[in-house]
């Protein structure tokens, strides 16, 4: 019977423990987030927002080509470029080793 008030107390502090750590005020800390890199929700977010961009942008180039040249391709092939280089630069940014130092 020992070792349950123990197991019981050690669940008590593991769970004291995940508490201090949820209420923690400030970011979340994380080992996988270089220093200088937004974490969790702002990483996401900028990431939507590349891809957002990519798209209106070269999308709208090529629906501005196909009014004005009277064609029918550019736009799809705007909205497949434009995502194919908001990819490049989603991959070019994050792809590194958590360990590794941001580039200046």
């Amino acid at each position: 019977m020992a070792t349950d008030s123990v197991r019981d107390a050690l669940k008590d502090e593991e769970v004291d423990n995940v508490d201090t750590r949820r209420h923690k005020p400030g970011k979340p800390e994380s080992s996988l987030v270089p220093p200088g890199e937004p974490a969790g929700m702002e990483t996401g977010m900028r990431i939507l927002s590349y891809l957002a961009s990519g798209l209106i942008l070269y999308g709208g180039l090529g629906w501005l080509g196909d009014k004005f040249l009277g064609t029918e391709f550019l736009l799809p092939l705007g909205l497949i470029i434009g995502l194919g280089l908001a990819m490049f630069v989603i991959i070019k940014r994050y792809n590194h080793d958590p360990g590794d130092k941001p580039k200046k």
